[in-house]
């Protein structure tokens, strides 16, 4: 599709140039039917001529730099490929700063108001992700709802890594309480009693996990939420209809 518009343009332009000329020539028919062609295919994409080309552009470089990526063997290399990609998808793709200010003020309910909120990017067309130190913040921004909370992903094993606190502070009991309070505060919509909890401590982690399943879906839906024994969170998961 997007070298046929490429083609119309060049015949309606430069007729005598077209690689078409071979086998149209300069009729008011055929540049009438090459317009056509063009304007169809522009309205199926929903898109003026300068906001398709602009499209085509855009994914050419985005194309270029995956081919990139992928035929280096140089591992900074590929990682800086990748910051490039997820950039430039970003500029195109992230709401205005002033739109985010409810997101960032969802952190800071969490974390404190002296939080220091710093945007990364959006992923998944909608998912907001913010960092307050190490600790990923994960926004659905058609709703500004929390979706995720976990650590930052690190690019390099010389990345530094949270440090939790797991000095032991609370039970099981006092933990599950704290669970079910965050779920209300952040989403106020589920109903837990009409979900399947599946709770466990893990042994390695030394994490207490507070998992509830929606009873008869197809694959995992859950909203989940795991401690440190000193009530710190690690992870929070929501992946309940609605959010």
């Amino acid at each position: 599709m997007i070298y046929q518009v490429r083609a119309a343009n060049q015949f309606l332009e430069e007729p005598g140039r077209s690689r078409f000329q071979t086998y149209y020539n300069e009729s008011v028919d055929n540049r009438r039917e090459f317009r056509g062609l063009r304007d169809l295919i522009l309205a199926l994409c929903g898109r003026n001529e300068a906001e398709f080309l602009a499209d085509v552009e855009w994914t050419a470089r985005l194309e270029d730099i995956s081919q990139r990526r992928l035929l280096t063997d140089d591992p900074a290399v590929y990682e800086r490929w990748g910051l490039e990609l997820r950039r430039i998808v970003d500029a195109r793709i992230a709401r205005p700063e002033a739109e985010r200010q409810r997101a960032v003020a969802l952190v800071k309910s969490i974390v404190g108001q002296d939080a220091v909120v710093e945007y990364l990017y959006t992923t998944m067309e909608t998912r907001e992700n913010y960092a307050v130190g190490l600790t990923l913040f994960v926004i659905e921004r058609t709703t500004d709802t929390l979706v995720q909370i976990n650590e930052v992903p690190r690019t390099a094993p010389a990345d530094p890594m949270r440090v939790l606190d797991m000095t032991p502070r609370y039970t099981s009991e006092e933990l599950e309480r704290m669970a079910q309070e965050f779920i209300a505060a952040y989403a106020p919509n589920v109903d837990l009693e009409s979900l399947v909890p599946d709770h466990h401590f893990d042994e390695s982690s030394r994490y207490y996990v507070f998992r509830w399943n929606l009873p008869g879906a197809e694959r995992d839906t859950f909203v989940q939420i795991a401690y440190t024994p000193a009530g710190e969170i690690v992870a929070y998961s929501m992946t309940l209809p609605g959010y």
